[in-house]
């Protein structure tokens, strides 16, 4: 059970990143005013991107609960490695993690 709540928390995690990088992109976008390509304005569409924020904030604030749900269990104490946190930090502290992120 709990791996499967991680798993839907890692999935809402990229979804952020997606719409946080077309956010990106659309202000690159506008500070360069290079006119878009039609299938570019097809497959972006900036009117979009608040219902998409309002959704992601709501799937994140459900996930927050899980995640606390997930934390609260004895059987977790058990699973994880005492050295979680050290192990996500130094991962996401790499000089390529953001290139590994742009590749997925």
């Amino acid at each position: 059970m709990a791996g499967h709540l991680s798993l839907e928390v890692a999935k809402t995690v990229m979804e952020v990143g997606d719409v946080a990088w077309a956010a990106v992109e659309c202000c690159h976008h506008d500070s360069t005013p290079l006119p878009l390509s039609t299938e570019e304005r097809r497959d972006f569409d900036a009117e979009a991107l608040p219902s998409d924020n309002e959704r992601l904030r709501l799937l994140l604030e459900k996930n927050l609960n899980l995640l606390h749900q997930i934390s609260c269990s004895p059987a977790l104490l058990h699973n994880c490695p005492s050295d979680l946190h050290d192990c996500i930090m130094s991962a996401i502290s790499s000089e390529n993690f953001l290139d590994e992120l742009k590749r997925h």
